[in-house]
């Protein structure tokens, strides 16, 4: 490749990078959100609930008009146009709450709000809680809390590993391992995640992944020794799935039943001749002549599961799936959650939602309301068909 044109690509890319964060256009009576991924190139999403008039662009990525407020193309429900004010992307506030990528973290004080990061793994705090992507949680010492590592947090009194205590782990001396973020060591011993490990023999102990880990003689699984796994021949096979010379392992015990010699994984759902699980645990009732699953999803004749969910009285023979929607008679489920507002009537999904140039709005509709991806985006009255 001649250099020339090295840097005209270089500088291609450059550029689309530097659009990626989209922006706002008014044009006429149509307001629309466009942005650049390298998964699927360049994005348009036509924001129909908006009023051109009162339309306000506040960053590339935050805007309002006098009712509604936008974090990209989403609504932000709930947010206050009035008060609404940018922080650094992905995170805004308004005189109630603070938002991140337009979800409300239902900030308990608003004067003690304080971000601690906001690049690598979002975290902050006010006077009761951490807040997270994850969740938020109670916190004992506003003034000591901080964060330590990728994973962990301390204050005066506990340590933290996401949203949960760290048991009996002491705050002074506590640190994260540098290469294995689930892993942290105090005075006291080591620990997996919320667990303390058992070992005798810290020093050889590493985690492998989900839950597990193994020192020079045993394998552990949420901190305990796994006395039925043999450690010579345990090996992680795909998402929580492993093996040993004579077991199908799942949660750190041999999986009961199961079959090795027929036994298949699709991430974290599984199956053999006669069984089927998720994530460990058995689906029960299944018929496995007509038993179909995907990294999310299993069927048989008579039942739906999502993530291991079953939705409740519903037979796919009654039901349109597509596009993680299901659609009875009278519910609407996104996964395993029931739209409550969806009107399963005139629900109608949108198998490709992709419009001229790119324009995505939403994959689903009923009477009253549009869907992307299981959330409302705009009412059905102002999208003009």
């Amino acid at each position: 490749m001649k250099k020339s044109t090295f840097y005209l690509s270089l500088s291609l890319c450059l550029a689309l990078l530097s659009c990626s964060d989209g922006g706002y256009k008014v044009e006429g009576d149509m307001v629309s959100f466009e942005n650049w991924t390298f998964s699927f190139g360049p994005q348009k999403y036509v924001l129909y609930d908006a009023d051109p008039n009162s339309f306000e662009t506040l960053k590339d990525w935050l805007a309002k008009d006098k009712q509604h407020v936008w974090y990209q193309q989403a609504w932000i429900e709930g947010a206050d146009p009035a008060s609404i004010k940018a922080d650094k992307q992905p995170l805004c506030h308004d005189a109630n709450d603070y938002y991140f990528k337009g979800e409300a973290l239902h900030v308990s004080d608003m004067q003690t709000f304080k971000v601690i990061d906001l690049d690598s793994y979002f975290i902050g705090k006010d006077k009761d809680y951490c807040y997270t992507t994850d969740g938020r949680f109670k916190i004992t010492d506003y003034k000591a809390f901080e964060r330590i590592g990728y994973r962990h947090s301390t204050d005066s009194h506990h340590v933290y590993y996401y949203t949960e205590v760290v048991e009996g782990a002491d705050p002074k001396t506590f640190e994260e391992d540098q290469i294995a973020s689930s892993v942290g060591k105090d005075k006291n011993g080591i620990y997996e995640g919320i667990h303390r490990v058992e070992t005798t023999s810290p020093d050889t102990y590493t985690s492998i992944g989900f839950g597990y880990g193994r020192d020079e003689h045993n394998i552990y699984y949420e901190g305990r020794r796994c006395p039925d796994i043999d450690a010579s021949t345990f090996e992680m096979t795909e998402a929580i799935w492993a093996k040993d010379k004579d077991h199908i392992i799942a949660k750190g015990k041999p999986l009961e039943g199961a079959d090795t010699a027929s036994f298949v994984t699709v991430w974290y759902s599984a199956y053999d001749n006669d069984q089927a699980w998720y994530n460990g645990e058995e689906l029960p009732g299944i018929d496995m002549e007509t038993f179909t699953c995907d990294s999310s999803w299993a069927t048989d004749s008579l039942h739906i599961y999502h993530q291991g969910h079953l939705l409740e009285g519903v037979i796919p023979s009654e039901v349109k799936m597509d596009m993680d929607y299901v659609v009875a008679k009278d519910k609407v489920w996104y996964g395993d959650k029931i739209l409550e507002d969806a009107d399963a009537a005139s629900f109608e999904i949108i198998e490709d939602p992709q419009g001229p140039n790119r324009t995505i709005s939403f994959d689903a509709r009923d009477k009253s309301w549009h869907y992307l991806q299981g959330k409302k985006v705009c009412r059905t009255e102002n999208v003009k068909h």
